[in-house]
């Protein structure tokens, strides 16, 4: 009973409708509930979208520490569902009406901004993965590699790094993705770079099945251009995340406290590497429960991401993850490096770990004091190394 009770929890705060519930229980966690039945289940956990609506006053509170971090680019619906992911319960009219309120600047760039998607049609989750790498914020010493499912949309992996330009790393991060999963997809499509070169000698390897597109053809490149799927979500990123942190490194900039030397981008890394990731996190979850408005163009599936790749058989198609042997992940494995704990030089930050100490600097909770930590910490790394 806890473990159901928990899991409508779980899809309840996602924003699931009592149809999506009452499916997804069903097909993944063999739970049978009728919508009638899950109703009351609804009733018992107090949970309801319109009822116990939380004091204004506390929504308020959420926006505005929202719009202090990355949060000023959302729009109303992205901060409206972020809102109930954070167990409040508000309309989303009024999410509408308090951010036009708090920040109606903010609110009059979105509405002038207008996407022209090109078409794109997928067979069904795991057919095709696309992957690429951002770039917006590699001059700060930060990149981004991300991974989407073509059907769902749903995000694969999302991942901060000191590179982006390491096969091993980015391999690493297919790889984890594989295991997780359980298989790996039909196709992999990436641009033709070097740093893609694992992923696809790990595809051709894991996808030794015999089929049309098994072997050399499972592996698909072209110009990074021409991967819309991905280039096309690269653009909610930009508007939901890396935006605000690219502004703020600017700043830094232009005052003079980057200078883009190798210390400077190691300190960055130290300092806000667990934020972006946090922020990354939090984009991924938001964008894979969120729901995809029907599109004008028929063949475009509409629907949460999450919900479509894990219940394609709903939208009228079929996982297409092909089984992979332990044996041959584990032969891959051999020659990938994964992120660990060190989101910079180990030495450095070893020494930067003691000088908080020292210092009596605390682990910052926000960009405000991540940047005022930075600057506090540049300073003395520079003084004590006399640079």
């Amino acid at each position: 009973m806890d473990d159901m009770d928990e899991l409508i929890k779980k899809y309840f705060k996602l924003g699931y409708s009592q149809v999506e519930i009452a499916a997804t229980l069903t097909s993944r966690y063999n739970i049978n509930l009728s919508v009638r039945q899950l109703q009351r289940e609804l009733q018992r956990l107090e949970l309801y979208r319109h009822k116990n609506q939380t004091d204004m006053a506390q929504v308020r509170r959420f926006i505005e520490r929202q719009l202090q971090a990355s949060g000023e680019l959302h729009g109303y619906r992205w901060m409206h569902h972020k809102l109930l992911q954070a167990g409040m319960v508000a309309s989303r009219e009024t999410v509408r009406r308090t951010l036009l309120e708090l920040d109606p600047d903010g609110v009059n760039l979105r509405k002038r901004r207008r996407l022209v998607r090109r078409r794109y049609s997928g067979r069904g989750p795991n057919f095709v993965w696309h992957l690429d790498a951002m770039d917006k914020l590699k001059p700060f010493g930060i990149g981004i590699s991300g991974c989407i499912d073509g059907f769902s949309r749903k995000i694969i992996w999302l991942e901060a790094n000191s590179t982006t330009n390491d096969p091993e790393y980015i391999g690493g991060f297919f790889l984890k993705a594989v295991d997780r999963l359980g298989g790996c997809p039909t196709l992999v499509r990436s641009d033709r770079g070097t740093e893609n070169g694992h992923v696809g000698a790990f595809q051709r390897f894991l996808r030794h099945h015999d089929d049309a597109l098994g072997g050399d053809k499972s592996y698909l490149t072209g110009r990074s251009t021409a991967n819309q799927r991905i280039e096309s979500w690269w653009g909610q990123l930009r508007k939901q995340c890396t935006e605000f942190w690219r502004t703020l490194f600017r700043w830094l900039l232009e005052e003079g406290f980057f200078t883009g030397d190798v210390m400077d981008k190691e300190l960055i890394r130290f300092v806000f590497m667990k934020h972006i990731q946090g922020d990354l996190d939090a984009v991924a979850e938001v964008w894979d429960g969120h729901l995809i408005r029907k599109s004008k163009q028929e063949h475009v599936t509409h629907g949460r991401p999450l919900l479509m790749f894990q219940l394609p058989e709903v939208y009228g198609t079929r996982d297409h993850l092909k089984p992979v042997e332990q044996e041959r992940i584990d032969l891959c494995r051999e020659e990938c490096n994964f992120k660990d704990r060190f989101p910079c030089d180990r030495e450095l930050f070893e020494y930067c770990c003691q000088s908080l100490i020292t210092n009596g600097w605390e682990d910052p909770r926000n960009p405000e004091a991540a940047m005022n930590l930075y600057i506090n910490l540049r300073e003395h790394v520079r003084r004590e190394i006399g640079v």
